[in-house]
């Protein structure tokens, strides 16, 4: 899976809507496996300030998984158009979601650029990887 465009449009200090088109080359079977990375570094960001928030977090049944309902990722499977199901066939996926202070209730997050890497895995075999930082500069609670 490649991602082929990224856009992102604020609304607020709290909303952002996030536009992404992926290319997929091949079909992306049920056996979908996924690792996950996170750190949390000081504001500034340097790698030299980092430490692993969560490391190698294996997640099996990916394609089981991700049509839960109220999960972290739940909004960002949703926004897929056309809609994601496995196996995933070839072809180009807009997705469109909202990012808001609403992540926030599945875990409290402190200050700090939050750094991630997901992999994902088909027989061993690195399908895709998408990394991301989000930047928390301060949080209300409401």
């Amino acid at each position: 899976m490649m991602l082929t465009d990224n856009k992102k449009k604020t609304f607020s200090n709290y909303t952002h809507i996030i536009e992404m088109t992926f290319s997929l080359k091949k079909t992306i079977e049920s056996n979908v496996e996924g690792k996950f990375n996170l750190w949390k570094c000081n504001l500034s960001g340097t790698p030299d300030s980092c430490e692993y928030y969560i490391k190698d977090l294996r997640m099996k049944q990916i394609c089981k998984k991700m049509m839960m309902k109220n999960q972290i990722w739940t909004n960002f499977v949703e926004g897929f158009e056309p809609a994601l199901q496995c196996p995933i066939k070839p072809g180009k996926y807009k997705v469109s979601f909202t990012l808001s202070h609403e992540v926030f209730k599945f875990f409290p997050i402190p200050r700090g650029v939050w750094k991630s890497k997901i992999f994902l895995y088909v027989d061993e075999e690195i399908i895709s990887c998408l990394y991301s930082e989000v930047r928390i500069i301060e949080r209300t609670l409401r």
